[in-house]
């Protein structure tokens, strides 16, 4: 029977493959035992719907889960797609909750990023998409959130670290969140994050700064790449 796998996931919509060939393709590997479970990530909610309807079309097994970006910096799942999870029944593991780092308040305005950061190695690549995704992502609007949690962890004796993952942990409609901790103190950090409550009004201040900023601003914290690091 081969090898079995917890869960198959579609990591980016195929617009070269019929959905319905992808769905039934899915559900071979469900029914040889394969897998136990379907997901998909980075799909916006008319993705999902359509994946759902095919699935239903061929008597297949649906998706369960969804792996989508979520943080202070990007939001843009709120309007569409959780509610087309909840509707669809699939669970949400998101990932970068930590905004690329961005969230972590390592990083300054005016001062270039440590060498050893994300931030600094992106920074300092050759490739120009993995420079404009670092400027993107440390612009004004993504830098004045980063500055609200790093306030908020002050007036609650705890980290931004904690902050940030526990502003999303407690969002309506979140099944889990991915970490990607590198060295053991992050971790540990993490998990405080994960273990963390915040009361009503941090939530409701980091909601409307949030809001605000990414408003104003989405595109650098939007970007889709892949998930290789939730941090």
């Amino acid at each position: 029977m081969g090898q079995e796998h917890e869960q198959a996931l579609c990591h980016q919509w195929d617009d070269s493959t019929p959905i319905d060939e992808t769905m039934a393709t899915l559900d071979g590997f469900m029914r040889s035992g394969k897998v136990r479970y379907l997901g998909c990530s980075n799909f916006t909610a008319a993705q999902i719907v359509e994946s759902q309807w095919a699935a239903q079309r061929a008597n297949a097994t649906p998706f369960i889960s969804l792996q989508p970006q979520y943080s202070l910096l990007a939001r843009s799942i709120e309007a569409e797609i959780l509610p087309t999870c909840r509707r669809h029944g699939l669970g949400t593991l998101v990932w970068s909750p930590l905004g690329g780092g961005v969230l972590t308040g390592r990083y300054r305005r005016g001062a270039a990023p440590d060498t050893d950061t994300r931030m600094g190695r992106l920074k300092a690549s050759p490739l120009p998409m993995a420079r404009a995704w670092a400027d993107g992502l440390l612009n004004e609007p993504n830098l004045d959130i980063a500055d609200q949690v790093v306030k908020t962890a002050a007036e609650l004796d705890t980290t931004p670290v904690a902050v940030a993952l526990a502003w999303v942990r407690q969002r309506p409609g979140v099944t889990s969140v991915i970490i990607g901790p590198r060295t053991l103190d992050q971790l540990h950090g993490n998990l405080t994050g994960l273990a963390t409550e915040l009361p009503p009004q941090a939530i409701s201040h980091l909601d409307e700064i949030s809001q605000s900023a990414t408003d104003a601003s989405r595109m650098g914290a939007e970007f889709a790449g892949r998930p290789s690091s939730a941090t």
